[in-house]
Parts: structure tokens; C-alpha cells; sequence
């Protein structure tokens, strides 16, 4: 069996504004390179659609592995996942400020293509 990946940060930032343009699992997958499974499974776990959150899901991922590993020579090691800090909560509302202008945008150019029909 092949070992598997952990999605990471910058993926799940990724499934999450591909998830605000309207995209869906298939989609979303093909865009990573990732198996449709694999984002399936990520997104039902993090809420869904309609709440998704990058971060959020990386702090899951990161305790469920850490659960999983609590007992392995990695672990026992130092090798884990670093905790989020402050600055990382930082860069989540930035991310989370960029989706909320894109998504905008979006909808005030829609718009204005209807007047103009």
C-alpha cells in the first residue's frame, strides 16, 4: 500500500477558495492532483461546503495525527506538527478577508453583465 500525503495548508487554503467560486469535489480534485476521494473525504470532515475552513481543518488533521502517533518513536522524537500561532491566525483572517474581496468582485461583475443586458 502507498504511503499517503497529508494534505497541507496551502491545499486546504485551495479546496477552500476553489470551494467559494462554486467548484465542486471532482473539480477540486483535478485542479490538486489529488484523488476525488481524498477531497471528498476532507471536506465532508470539515463541515462541508457551506463551512468549510482551511485552518480549521489543518488544526484537525494535525490532531488526529498527533492522536495517531502519540505512542510512535516520531512522535517520541519531536517530529509533529508545530502549533498554529498567533501569526498564523493572522495570515487566516488575511486569507479569509482575500476570499470574501474575490467573492465580491465576482458578484458586483455579474451584476453589472445583467444591467447591461
Amino acid at each position: 500500500m502507498p504511503k499517503t500525503i497529508r494534505l497541507t495548508l496551502e491545499e486546504r487554503k485551495t479546496i477552500q477558495k476553489l470551494i467559494a467560486k462554486g467548484l465542486k469535489c471532482s473539480a477540486i480534485s483535478q485542479h490538486l492532483g489529488r484523488g476525488k476521494n481524498t477531497i471528498n473525504v476532507e471536506i465532508r470532515r470539515s463541515g462541508g461546503y457551506s463551512t468549510y475552513n482551511a485552518i480549521e481543518a489543518q488544526k484537525a488533521s494535525d490532531k488526529r495525527w498527533k492522536d495517531k502517533h502519540k505512542n510512535s518513536a516520531e512522535h517520541l522524537k519531536g517530529i509533529r506538527p508545530a502549533p498554529l500561532r498567533f501569526t498564523d491566525e493572522i495570515r487566516n483572517l488575511k486569507f479569509q478577508i482575500e476570499i470574501l474581496h474575490d467573492t465580491i468582485k465576482e458578484i458586483l461583475n455579474e451584476n453589472n453583465r445583467l444591467r447591461e443586458i
